[in-house]
């Protein structure tokens, strides 16, 4: 690929074992990480101070550089973010009070790589070369985030009560086109590699219904609402209590841009039935499960997620020495979109990554690159066009499948804490509190492709014949754990500072598929 090499000046055959003349050079300096963060604030009163507006932007910039061990091909990584909120607060009464926020954000990140005409170069078992080949990349990814959010005050008589709502949009999509475009070669020696002798090929990702080269480039979407109402009610003058309620629209996450290349491809489960029991087994759905092309990742929205919550405060003695404090709520966590993104992106119809050697039937092509602009014209191996199964597979693909159940539920988790706290003489303050969380509902991922009971994956192939790996996360798994929390430190009228804690911590976990 270089040319032919001169073995002369170092020993007699190239099979020996001899030094291979090369032109790793080291650096005597360090990479450079160089950064530049500038934040800006604005705050101003109106109305007599009764209303307020205020604002907060952060912008970062950060540039970290790879030092390769061949000359040329060093490369700069960067990182650009930036963070916007502004907040009104406007008092319309002492006891009606409204405070709104819109905060965005946007996190970008670009690889650019070193010449892309260049493939990536591995030599296998060859643990004192390191950095030899062209480096990585490029590619690109960038994500945003925008915020609104409203919430009412309003105190009456015992009760102070608030109202809110918030509303989120989210995206997150990458661009790694051009770094599968760029061909892994992998060598035995360093003698395989002056002499052209490739072990094999990776790194590139292809259309499995053409054969040819496809970029890698995926992207989500999705929306959240949600609302609570709270009552924080002062029963007596000993005792507080806290009830409130909350709900949850997580949406249902879709694809946008790139085209052809942006739909899902995930598991449908046979029958429409779910995997908790109400219809078929899963082993029997899973059997009978099919890959589907779909717009939106769920059936449905995932919606009608309430979550109620309570707390209270007491001082059983009229001198307020004692106190008792404790509460209990639901929480449910959101399936993000990297969730999403990341695991269903090889699936067919998608991408494939196939590996490629010389004494295969599809052999390696040991190319360098004549483009800088993607592809880089380098010489692809050529899969065979291949349709799809009446269940959507590639036939004779042996392809991976990572799916998410189609009907999965929101991930729940139940917290909880109860404690009591005393003051004695000198200020002291000595507190016992047990905090514990049950969360069910929660996702786990397991090869269901596999024999029965089997241990290793793939002991022979269970439910689709065409597949190497049959990967879903379902709702298989349960935690709960608990903490008692004791401790002592000094009241801050004390004019000192004391703190001393320890804490038993017990933890236990459930995996159906374990």
């Amino acid at each position: 690929m270089y040319g032919t090499p001169d073995f002369t000046s170092t020993c007699t055959t190239p099979a020996g074992s001899c030094t291979i003349p090369n032109d790793i050079a080291s650096s005597s300096t360090g990479p450079f990480q160089n950064g530049l963060q500038y934040p800006a604030s604005v705050d101003q009163y109106f109305r007599d101070g009764r209303d307020r507006i205020y604002g907060y932007h952060y912008n970062a910039k950060f540039d970290s550089q790879e030092i390769s061990s061949l000359p040329g091909f060093n490369q700069v990584d960067t990182n650009r973010s930036w963070f916007t909120s502004v907040n009104y607060t406007d008092t319309f009464s002492p006891n009606l009070l409204s405070q709104a926020q819109f905060g965005a954000y946007k996190v970008e990140g670009a690889l650019p790589g070193s010449d892309p005409t260049v493939p990536f170069i591995r030599i296998n078992n060859a643990q004192s070369v390191t950095g030899f080949g062209g480096g990585c990349c490029p590619g690109s990814f960038i994500q945003h985030n925008y915020s609104w959010r409203e919430v009412v005050s309003y105190v009456r008589g015992k009760h102070s009560l608030k109202v809110g709502a918030e509303a989120y949009r989210r995206d997150d999509s990458a661009d790694f086109g051009p770094v599968q475009a760029r061909p892994q070669f992998g060598f035995n020696s360093l003698t395989d590699f002056v002499q052209d002798k490739v072990y094999n090929e990776a790194g590139l990702s292809f259309d499995p219904l053409i054969g040819q080269f496809k970029p890698l480039q995926f992207c989500a979407q999705g929306k959240q609402i949600e609302g609570f109402i709270e009552d924080q009610w002062k029963v007596t003058s000993n005792l507080s209590l806290t009830f409130g309620v909350r709900h949850d629209n997580f949406d249902n996450p879709t694809t946008y841009g790139y085209n052809a290349y942006s739909k899902f491809g995930n598991i449908a489960l046979a029958d429409g039935s779910t995997s908790d029991g109400k219809g078929l087994a899963l082993d029997a759905q899973l059997a009978n499960a099919s890959i589907k092309q779909t717009t939106n990742l769920y059936p449905n929205f995932q919606s009608m997620n309430f979550t109620p919550r309570a707390a209270f405060a007491w001082q059983p003695y009229a001198i307020g020495k004692v106190g008792v404090h404790g509460g209990i709520g639901m929480y449910r966590d959101q399936i993000t979109l990297g969730q999403v993104v990341d695991g269903l992106r090889g699936n067919p119809l998608k991408w494939i990554f196939p590996t490629f050697f010389p004494t295969h039937p599809i052999q390696a092509q040991l190319s360098i690159g004549t483009e800088k602009v993607p592809p880089y014209d380098y010489s692809y191996p050529t899969l065979p066009a291949r349709g799809l199964d009446v269940r959507g597979g590639v036939p004779g693909a042996d392809a991976g499948i990572t799916g998410i159940d189609p009907d999965v539920r929101i991930p729940k988790a139940l917290n909880y804490t109860l404690g009591p706290t005393t003051e004695f003489p000198g200020y002291l303050i000595f507190g016992i509190n047990g905090v514990g969380s049950s969360a069910y509902d929660q996702l786990s991922g397991t090869d269901f492709n596999r024999s029965a009971g089997g241990l290793v994956r793939n002991n022979g192939k269970l439910h689709y014949t065409d597949l190497a790996i049959l990967s879903m996360d379902h709702q298989s798994s349960a935690v709960a754990f608990g903490v008692l929390d004791a401790g002592i430190k000094s009241n801050p009228r004390s004019g000192a500072l004391l703190t001393m804690r320890g804490s038993i911590y017990a933890q236990v976990a459930k995996n159906d598929e374990a």
